[in-house]
């Protein structure tokens, strides 16, 4: 079982980052950080440095471009499995997550495998679920079973790269298999409770327009793919939080209209159904 992880960096909290690979290194043939950001200090990371493959040019390139180049690199490297990191997570148990997915038997169904991302699942009495889609960060993707399928869309850079693959996959019959006694903690933004008694993300401009036109863009595509009621909700609630909390509210509520005006009117390339 060989396997590679790839952790997409941007600007990163070294004691995080650190955590965050110390969590999975042992357990992996290889760790590719990708650098979105011009980073030139690796040295408390010097422990895995045989390990260690740089990649990305140091410009912000978002997360699915990153992804795509790991997995071809990874396809031609003969790896099994790719463990795809956000900078900002931290595994539980990960040897034992992988202890798990190696003893199942492997018949093709199975496209990803994900821990129990911050406590998601609460019945604790089933090992795993098979549900609709996990975040990009802590899944281990069986190259073998998603590499015909195009990987990650990269015209949707950053937000919803993950539900819109995990839902193309589904789409074709494979299954995202979550288990529930294997955890990964997520920090999500800069999350802070509000004086108002509610917790904001203090998500970028840029961010909170990706985050709404992806939405709008899969339900597009894919009418089935959520409910017209969900997107309504955080739309709603990014204003909420934007006009009542955060700073920087013109910018940000500029991206969030116009993600809306791209997402409801610009047009999209559209996958097509693949044949295996």
């Amino acid at each position: 079982m060989k396997i590679a992880a790839v952790v997409v960096i941007y600007h990163p909290d070294e004691s995080l980052l650190y955590r965050n690979i110390k969590a999975f290194a042992d357990c992996v043939d290889t760790i590719i950080i990708w650098r979105n950001s011009l980073e030139d200090n690796f040295d408390y990371l010097d422990e895995w440095r045989s390990k260690i493959l740089f990649m990305g040019s140091g410009h912000n390139e978002y997360m699915a471009k990153p992804l795509n180049r790991v997995m071809d690199y990874c396809v031609s490297e003969r790896y099994d499995y790719l463990l795809t990191m956000d900078q900002d997570s931290c595994w539980e148990n990960f040897a034992g997550f992988v202890s798990v997915v190696e003893a199942l038997p492997k018949d093709g169904s199975v496209a990803v495998y994900a821990p129990n991302v911050n406590h998601y699942l609460k019945d604790e009495s089933v090992d795993y679920e098979d549900i609709e889609w996990v975040i990009q960060s802590g899944m281990l993707l069986d190259l073998r079973v998603v590499k015909p399928y195009g990987g990650f869309r990269e015209d949707y850079g950053i937000y919803g790269v993950d539900e819109e693959f995990c839902y193309w996959l589904r789409l074709h019959g494979k299954k995202v298999r979550s288990f529930t006694h294997f955890h990964l903690k997520q920090r999500y933004g800069n999350a802070r409770k509000s004086w108002l008694g509610f917790y904001v993300y203090d998500y970028s401009p840029v961010v909170r327009y990706f985050l709404i036109r992806n939405m709008i863009w899969m339900k597009r595509e894919f009418k089935d793919s959520t409910i017209t009621r969900r997107i309504v909700h955080v739309f709603l609630l990014n204003v909420r939080d934007i006009v009542l909390v955060e700073n920087h509210k013109v910018a940000k509520l500029l991206k969030l209209f116009q993600g809306v005006q791209h997402g409801l009117f610009r047009p999209i390339a559209k996958r097509g159904l693949v044949s295996v």
